[in-house]
């Protein structure tokens, strides 16, 4: 008599501990079928040791049974809708694996909003609430990085999908690979095998649930924003506050001041990944910092009046500065886009000393 069973593979091993069993029972009447997480397999039980049983049975019970059937005749059973069944019947009743695959797929994405639910419940803003998502799929920085720039941008395409999402983030001068994808998704997987873009739209619909977040904090702010020039005070974000737990902020309140002011912007840039950027661009940065240190009224005219970079590159200079620290600002979690003027008056604040201060110019 044969073991018929369908399956779902939990995690990883229970695939491989599945495999293990099916070859240990090897018979030439046997077979398996596995695709992704979805398991067909039909085993002669009758010539197996005692020994040989037991290590399938407990590669079956490590899995999810969705149908199980050993043996000639069946009294009265049910199938998986409720519906009373004769022993042939259950397998014409039972659902074909295109459904299971789909009644899988809703409840894990029920299970899934319900987590974050409860993140919601636990989270002051929206920030708090993307991190506990980090840590939900524990992401490492690149991918907390990624994912953060997706879904800048998530809520401005008409429909969420790859092609609306990489026409948004080119326009910002991010572009995302097929293998930075995949990476995502396969930390995303570890935890849900929904598909990553299924993920995106829920995270995307779960921003209206905190007041806080406008749709202009997770879209790239204008370029008169960029450029320093005078905004809505409304939409002036708090660099202090969202700043206010980030590793940042221990890294400021413990700069040696003792140091030139050129040596602490240095630390703070090192401190900030700068590496990315090639000489040219570090030379640019760190001439911004370094001109605005000494500026009473912080503004990028005065900047590039006072500095030796070159005055037609100066727009390129502002979008470089502008992308440095808001690329920053995602690793640190951080949603909104950071107005560089107010970074830079952030900086001053912590970089200088009083009596540095008070001779501003």
């Amino acid at each position: 008599m044969k073991l018929q069973a369908e399956l779902r593979i939990k995690k990883e091993e229970n695939a491989e501990h599945l495999v293990k069993a099916f070859f240990k029972a090897f018979n030439p009447k046997n077979s398996i079928f596995l695709r992704g997480t979805e398991v067909r397999m039909e085993l002669e039980l009758e010539q197996l040791s005692p020994e040989v049983l037991e290590v399938v049975s407990e590669a079956v019970a490590n899995c999810e049974i969705f149908a199980l059937r050993y043996g000639e005749t069946f009294t009265k059973v049910e199938d998986f809708f409720g519906k009373e069944v004769q022993g042939n019947d259950l397998e014409a009743n039972s659902p074909t694996p295109e459904e299971t695959q789909k009644a899988d797929q809703y409840q894990e994405k029920d299970e899934f909003k319900e987590k974050l639910n409860e993140f919601v419940q636990k989270s002051a803003s929206y920030e708090e609430f993307f991190n506990k998502v980090f840590e939900l799929f524990e992401l490492q920085e690149t991918e907390k990085q990624l994912l953060t720039e997706v879904m800048q941008v998530s809520g401005k395409v008409n429909k969420i999908k790859w092609e609306t999402i990489d026409e948004e983030l080119s326009k910002i001068g991010i572009k995302i690979s097929w293998y930075q994808k995949q990476k995502l998704k396969s930390c995303i997987s570890k935890k849900y095998s929904l598909k990553l873009i299924e993920i995106i739209k829920i995270l995307e619909s779960y921003k209206n649930k905190f007041s806080t977040l406008s749709k202009k904090s997770t879209e790239p702010q204008e370029q008169k924003n960029i450029n320093g020039s005078e905004e809505n005070p409304a939409e002036t974000k708090n660099v202090e506050e969202l700043f206010k737990k980030s590793k940042l902020k221990r890294r400021l309140i413990t700069i040696n001041k003792r140091e030139s002011i050129n040596s602490r912007i240095t630390y703070i840039l090192v401190f900030m990944k700068w590496s990315f950027l090639n000489s040219r661009e570090q030379y640019g940065v760190q001439s911004i910092c370094e001109i605005a240190m000494k500026l009473k009224d912080i503004n990028f005219d005065d900047i590039f009046k006072n500095s030796k970079l070159q005055a037609f590159n100066k727009s390129e200079y502002i979008a470089l500065f502008y992308k440095f620290v808001n690329r920053y600002a995602k690793i640190e979690g951080i949603i909104e886009q950071i107005d560089p003027i107010d970074f830079l008056k952030y900086l001053q604040t912590y970089v200088l000393t009083d009596a540095e201060k008070q001779d501003l110019y």
